[in-house]
């Protein structure tokens, strides 16, 4: 080949320049993925969070209980474990509220501490039934 076909040549030849560098949009798909997971966790936390706030409520209210004098106790134990049963549990009689306890705690009759504040001799409340109770009733 004859030098004025080289140069002829070399001069339809694209120049040698690096291709222009990726763009950051779209990113690439590790980061949509883990963009999903976590928005994924947050919906997830804010689910539960929200769906165990009454549950929470009422156990701090529990715990608050402890503090306070023996016989007002038990009254504001009843009030608590009614009200964190929900309107069925409310509505029922003292003898049926009995029963709910025991059915829910799955005993054949109730604690001695379940509508104690209608005596006049204070009784020692199980805690942990107490726990259990509202545990169960806030689902």
């Amino acid at each position: 080949m004859a030098a004025a076909d080289l140069n002829r040549l070399s001069e339809q030849l694209l120049a040698n320049t690096a291709p222009p560098a990726p763009s950051a949009w779209p990113p690439p798909w590790p980061v949509w993925a883990l963009g999903v997971l976590l928005v994924g966790a947050l919906l997830a936390g804010w689910y539960y969070r929200h769906r165990s706030k009454r549950q929470r409520h009422y156990l701090k209210a529990l715990r608050h209980l402890k503090k306070r004098p023996p016989q007002s106790r038990l009254r504001l134990l009843h009030a608590l474990l009614r009200n964190a049963g929900g309107a069925q549990v409310r509505q029922l009689s003292a003898e049926a509220f009995a029963e709910q306890v025991a059915r829910t705690l799955g005993q054949s009759t109730a604690p001695a501490w379940v509508n104690a504040h209608y005596r006049p001799r204070t009784v020692r409340i199980n805690w942990r039934d107490a726990r259990r109770l509202i545990r169960r009733w806030c689902r």
